[in-house]
C-alpha cells in the first residue's frame, strides 16, 4: 500500500476494525502510518489515541443511540455532538470529515457541552458489553 500512495495511485492509507495489537503489528513494518477509523462500538480494547495517531471518528446508528437521545436532549444538542463530547472527555482526539458546512457547525458545539459524570459512565457501560457485529445487527 506504501508503493501505491509513493506511485500517487492512492491518497492515503487507513484501516478500520483494529484493535490496539493490530496497529501495533502494523506499525511496526509501517514507514507511513496509515489512518485509522475509531467505532463507538469496539469493546474496551478500542485504540483510541496511540503513538500520536488520532483515530477518524465514526458514529453510526445503533444500541447506544437510546441513551445518546436521551442526553443529547438534555444538553439541548444532537446525539452526535454527545457522542464526539464521549470521545473528547476519555482524551481521544476526535478526527471527523465533512463537506457539509452544517455538520461542521454540529461538530464545533461539541466545545460547549460538558458530560456528566453519570452520563460518561452510562455511555462506557454500555459500549463494554457491545461487541461490532452486535451493535449493527439487523442494521443492513
Amino acid at each position: 500500500m506504501e508503493e501505491l500512495k509513493k506511485a500517487g495511485k492512492v491518497k492515503s492509507i487507513g484501516v478500520s476494525n483494529y484493535l490496539r495489537h493490530h496497529v501495533e503489528a502494523t506499525l511496526e513494518g509501517a514507514s507511513d502510518p496509515p489512518a485509522f477509523k475509531y467505532h463507538p462500538y469496539f469493546s474496551a480494547q478500542t485504540i483510541g489515541s496511540f503513538k500520536g495517531l488520532a483515530p477518524a471518528f465514526c458514529c453510526p446508528n445503533g444500541p447506544l443511540r437510546e441513551p445518546l437521545a436521551r442526553v443529547a436532549k438534555a444538553h439541548d444538542t444532537t446525539e452526535v455532538v454527545v457522542l464526539l463530547a464521549w470521545v473528547m472527555q476519555n482524551n481521544i482526539v476526535a478526527v471527523t470529515t465533512t463537506s457539509k458546512p452544517q455538520r461542521l457547525d454540529e461538530y464545533a458545539r461539541v466545545l460547549k457541552v460538558k458530560l456528566t459524570p453519570d452520563e460518561m459512565q452510562e455511555t462506557s457501560r454500555r459500549r463494554r458489553h457491545l461487541s461490532l457485529p452486535h451493535a449493527l445487527a439487523g442494521t443492513f
